[in-house]
This record gives structure tokens, C-alpha cells and sequence, in this order.
């Protein structure tokens, strides 16, 4: 969800972020609080930062926390640079809690990036770990009786049948007393269930807008929506215009090529590549600088 500035993840992260760093295996910490936002890099947003205090501990634990609605090559470059960021803006390795919601094709997040000076005899590496939400178990989710947990559980692996999942996430959520906390959660579970299921099964299911229709969560996430639709649009048109730029130069666009462009999700990095499509000496010029920039 690093595309823009998600205020799902933000909105979870903020309210139930303990839920996460559990859910990522960070546990035993006795007080959280997420930190304000705040630029790290020009044009960058963490998708969150959290202190956590541990017993015996006087100095709280800083987590960045990603959350990342496909794999793509680019996801390891964005925590790396995000990880870079906060080291050098509060002098802290944080511990990094990288979650990745739906499969898309063999493409995955390897959790490492490596970085090495030009003549190679500097190089900069880190690794942090990832968790598959669709390689998650749902039934250890539930378990937990955590209501934070909740959204996540309709993108775990399950052997349920969906409605049966959907339903058991709908009973749980229904039962929470706090009425502002219900329907914000569930506002956030809809949304993220259209992910992985027909989102107007998971509507009839909870109930409809109905049952959310006090939740200022809702007019976010519709928003969020409306972004996205805006942000693919945005993305779709700069990948033909990239392969355009390279084809009316140069001739036919390679199909590995057309490939690595359309495996870009991040605008910026899209907008640099046609600035350097309609710039560039040859395709190789092209190839080598999509592949430095990967």
C-alpha cells in the first residue's frame, strides 16, 4: 500500500498497530505509540513508525512498518531507502515489519537489498523480514481473540469456505462493545476483504454500508478507493508512454523490456524512466538504467 499516502494501513497502524507487530512476531513489549508522520525522503512517506517498550529496556524500540498490496521488485528498494532514511533522521536502526497482502503472479518480496559504491569495493546490505499474508494461517489469527486482527484474517490462508471465513469475521467484529471501534474495524475489514473476495459478497455479507455508515473510517477508505482507480490510471498511462517513447525512437520495444516497465508500480521511478526513454542514446542506455534503478 506504499502507493500514495494510504490511510488504511495508516488508520490500522495508528489505532492498532500492537495487532501488527504481534501479528509479525514482535511480541513481549509492555506500551506502544505510533509516531507522528513525517517525511524521510523527498516525496516519501513511511507507511508508519512505532516506539515499543520492553521490560528492562529504557529506550523504546523504533518498527517502520510497510505494508505492501502486491510483491513488486521495487517493494525491497522502497524499505531499503525508507530503512536508510530513518537511520540517518534519528540515528536508529529500526526494526522493519514488511507485510505483503495478495500473491501476483511468481513475484516476490525477498526481504534483502544490497547497494555497492561504483568500483565495488563499498557495499551496503540489509534484510528484514516479510510476512505473506496469503501464507499466514487464519485460523492462528483468530486465536489470538485480538480485534485488531480481524481485517487481516479474509487474506490469510483458511480452509473455510469464504463465506464461512467472512462470516466468522463479521460475528467477532459485531460483538465489539466500543460501537466506534465495530464499525471502523469493520469498515477497514470490508475494504480489505474486495482484495481477495467479490466485494459484493463481502458487503451483503456484513450488512452493507449500513453497518458502517457512522464510521468516518468509511469516507477514507471511499476515498482511498476513488485514489486508486486515479493511481492506476496514472501508472497504466506512464508504462505506454515509456514503451511509446522507446518504440517511435528505436523501433519494436524488446518483450523482456515492456516486461521490467510494466513491473514498475512507483510513479516517480516511471516518470524518471520516460524522462530518460525520450533522452536516451539507444535501448541498452534504456535497459541499464531501469536495471540500476531496480
Amino acid at each position: 500500500m506504499h502507493q500514495g499516502n494510504d490511510r488504511t494501513a495508516k488508520w490500522l497502524i495508528d489505532h492498532h498497530g500492537d495487532s501488527i507487530l504481534r501479528m509479525a512476531g514482535i511480541t513481549g513489549f509492555t506500551r506502544w505509540q505510533p509516531l507522528p508522520a513525517e517525511t524521510i525522503a523527498p516525496r516519501r512517506l513511511p507507511d508508519g513508525l512505532i516506539e515499543a517498550w520492553f521490560p528492562g529496556e529504557q529506550q523504546p524500540h523504533m518498527v517502520l512498518i510497510e505494508i505492501e498490496t502486491y510483491p513488486g521488485k521495487d517493494v525491497d528498494r522502497q524499505v531499503f531507502e525508507d530503512l536508510e532514511a530513518v537511520h540517518l533522521t534519528r540515528r536508529v536502526i529500526p526494526e522493519v515489519v514488511c507485510l505483503v497482502l495478495k500473491p501476483k503472479g511468481n513475484q516476490t518480496v525477498t526481504g534483502t537489498a544490497t547497494r555497492r559504491s561504483p568500483s565495488g569495493s563499498t557495499t551496503l546490505t540489509a534484510t528484514w523480514p516479510v510476512v505473506n499474508l496469503w501464507e499466514t494461517d487464519a485460523e492462528q489469527l483468530l486465536a489470538e481473540n485480538d480485534p485488531g486482527l480481524i481485517p487481516w484474517v479474509p487474506l490469510a490462508k483458511s480452509a473455510r469456505t469464504t463465506d464461512e471465513l467472512l462470516v466468522e469475521c463479521r460475528d467477532r467484529l459485531f460483538a465489539i462493545p466500543d460501537q466506534r471501534n465495530r464499525k471502523d474495524l469493520t469498515a477497514v475489514t470490508v475494504i480489505l476483504s474486495g482484495l481477495a473476495h467479490d466485494p459484493n459478497r463481502v458487503l451483503s455479507l456484513f450488512g452493507g454500508p449500513d453497518n458502517m455508515i457512522e464510521s468516518p473510517v468509511l469516507d477514507i477508505l471511499m476515498d482511498i478507493v476513488r485514489q486508486r482507480e486515479h493511481l492506476k490510471a496514472q501508472i497504466s498511462t506512464l508504462r505506454s508512454a515509456i514503451c511509446a517513447a522507446l518504440e517511435a525512437r528505436f523501433g519494436a520495444v524488446p518483450p523482456e523490456l515492456q516486461a521490467d516497465v510494466s513491473a514498475i508500480s512507483d510513479p516517480g521511478q516511471l516518470e524518471s524512466l520516460l524522462r530518460i526513454a525520450a533522452t536516451c542514446a539507444d535501448v541498452a542506455s534504456f535497459q541499464s538504467a531501469i536495471r540500476s534503478d531496480s
